[in-house]
């Protein structure tokens, strides 16, 4: 059973800023601070009034004009689409800085201080809109199988899109945030140190499946704490989803107690001896000369053979017990998980054969006649049962032809075959 892929794509938009007018107007109000703070100095009021007030105006474009676009550009799923921000150990140490020297501001009062104090918040909150600017632009696309089997290797693919025109992404932290349960391996974050503007870059992870199950998919974390590591800031795209995790594949050829026709030797095929076409083909060396198809061998003037249905089609039943009297002692758990890699290899093997089958656990029932999506329904089931604590089965109503699997001592009939996993 090949896996299907899944292809999810999220993304941070990408928007037009406008940096650069509000750069001017806030260095044209500085200015004409700084002038009215010289006219002052050198004793003109008048014209001191005149700067200072320019300086509010300009200020004031600033904030109510240029301001909410620049912000709409910014940080508009800060506040809507799950942003975080996490102060670091070096952000921590910083943070002690900047609280000692603003008690040093408060007690002296000196200029010099005032200047490193609005330097180093200037620092943090430049670290903050860079950090979110790396992040900005992204778009994030992940491919990972819906259906794998355990014991397996699940190969998971991410790729990561920078759509910014003319700035770089650096220092992201991708981690794809798949719940495998508190004994797997948890995925690991993987770091890519640049994205170039309108670059790509595909991350691969291989992560090995022990258990069956459903393993949600809760999304992909993306994160940065470029450029001076104060803040590690980050966004949790959610793609919600499931990776099914079928039974393990068994070897039913070396497990004792089990009958040919659930280890896969099956008699009846689709082709036959019967009396209606199956198919025509190309003669293989060794078949019966007396099914050569004549009209179609001289049509394409090379030896064609007619195959027939079988016209007799058994019926298969599979009957799977989930009752143990012991649920709880290890031993019977183990051989609980070997009946359910039993019960799932045997399917897969029918479905291959195109035996039409019907399977039923007293909890579900199914019956599978080549359609993939009523195999996918049993192997779903199978991927997530667990023992029950009573008996959900009938054992009078089972029928000729059950292969009926037991973690229990059950009763046994005539024309089925009775597989006790638990006792065996």
């Amino acid at each position: 059973m090949g896996g299907n892929v899944t292809e999810k794509s999220a993304h941070f938009p990408v928007g037009r800023p406008q940096v650069l007018p509000a750069a001017v107007l806030l260095a044209a109000a500085l200015l004409s601070a700084l002038m009215g703070l010289a006219a002052r100095r050198y004793d003109r009021p008048v014209l001191a009034a005149v700067f200072s007030l320019a300086a509010i105006a300009l200020a004031g474009v600033v904030v109510l004009g240029v301001g909410p676009r620049l912000l709409r550009w910014v940080a508009p799923e800060a506040w809507t689409e799950g942003f975080w921000d996490r102060l670091t150990p070096r952000g921590f140490a910083f943070l002690l800085v900047l609280v000692g020297v603003t008690m040093l501001v408060i007690h002296s009062g000196n200029n010099l201080w005032i200047l490193i104090l609005s330097l180093l918040l200037s620092v943090f909150l430049v670290s903050g809109l860079i950090s979110h600017l790396v992040l900005h632009g992204l778009e994030v696309e992940v491919q990972y199988p819906e259906r794998v089997h355990a014991g397996q290797t699940m190969v998971l693919l991410l790729r990561v899109v920078n759509r910014k025109r003319r700035m770089g992404s650096f220092g992201l932290g991708i981690q794809p945030r798949l719940r495998l349960g508190d004994q797997d391996p948890a995925v690991e974050e993987k770091t890519l140190v640049y994205v170039g503007p309108g670059h790509e870059t595909v991350l691969r992870w291989e992560i090995p499946l022990k258990r069956r199950g459903i393993y949600p998919f809760e999304g992909i974390l993306v994160s940065t704490s470029f450029p001076f590591g104060f803040v590690r800031r980050g966004r949790l795209i959610d793609e919600p989803g499931a990776v099914v995790v079928y039974p393990a594949l068994a070897d039913l050829r070396g497990s004792k107690g089990l009958p040919p026709t659930m280890i896969g030797v099956i008699e009846r095929l689709l082709r036959g001896q019967g009396g209606s076409l199956y198919n025509v083909r190309d003669y293989v060396w060794g078949d019966d000369a007396r099914f050569m198809h004549w009209k179609a061998t001289a049509k394409l003037e090379r030896p064609m053979i007619r195959e027939f249905t079988e016209e007799r089609v058994p019926e298969l039943h599979l009957v799977f017990s989930t009752w143990l009297p012991d649920r709880e002692a290890p031993e019977m758990k183990e051989r609980f998980e070997t009946a359910v890699s039993w019960a799932a290899t045997a399917v897969i093997r029918w479905w291959e054969q195109r035996v039409h089958f019907s399977f039923d656990s007293g909890e579900f029932r199914g019956e599978v006649n080549g359609n993939g999506n009523d195999l996918e329904q049993v192997l779903e089931y199978l991927a997530a049962v667990t023992p029950s604590d009573r008996l959900l089965i009938d054992e009078k109503q089972l029928v000729r032809g059950t292969i009926y699997l037991a973690g229990h001592r059950a009763s046994r009939r005539e024309g089925m075959v009775v597989v006790e996993y638990g006792w065996n």
